[in-house]
């Protein structure tokens, strides 16, 4: 966030200087170098998750996911139509 305020405050300054309004012109910049700057971090993070985590998912933990989804929905969908 405080590089992306850093950004904004030098460009403000530098569309003064050219003398282009900053109230029209600076918004589509700023909202793409959040969007940049906000991707290239979770890049980062994801990047970094992975070398800290393990590489593969075990058995155990997948048996575990099916376990789950089977205790949230233990009613079977009816292929009858009751008219």
């Amino acid at each position: 966030m405080a590089i992306l305020l850093y950004l904004a405050y030098i460009l403000i300054h530098w569309m003064w200087q050219k003398g282009i309004d900053p109230d029209s012109s600076a918004i589509p910049y700023l909202t793409s170098m959040g969007d940049l700057l906000g991707i290239s971090l979770l890049a980062a993070a994801f990047q970094a998750l992975y070398l800290l985590g393990e590489h593969e998912l075990d058995s155990d933990y997948l048996g575990s996911i099916a376990e789950i989804t089977t205790t949230l929905h233990p009613f079977k969908v009816s292929q009858e139509v009751v008219v």
